[in-house]
């Protein structure tokens, strides 16, 4: 998100707003100002991109060593990928 450790990878991609989860996920937090998404019950606000084959293989590299990406249910149905933990 706007303001995290790694939002500079996001650079040349597409902000399409802000969005907010299903209501089947979690936010916790993992200290050191690292949060993470998680199954849950309940909404996680958060924002989603547009973003290259180029970007997306940057970010796998980034978050893949504690995170895996997998399409989530958005509140209004839609799907969009996030990196769960």
């Amino acid at each position: 998100m706007s303001g995290e450790e790694a939002h500079h990878k996001l650079k040349g991609s597409k902000s399409l707003g802000s969005i907010r989860t299903a209501k089947k996920y979690d936010l916790i937090d993992l200290g050191d100002g690292f949060k993470a998404l998680t199954s849950g019950e309940d909404h996680v606000d958060g924002e989603v991109y547009r973003v290259t084959k180029a970007i997306l293989s940057t970010i796998d590299e980034w978050e893949e060593s504690v995170y895996e990406r997998e399409l989530i249910e958005l509140e209004d149905g839609s799907r969009a990928y996030a990196y769960i933990l």
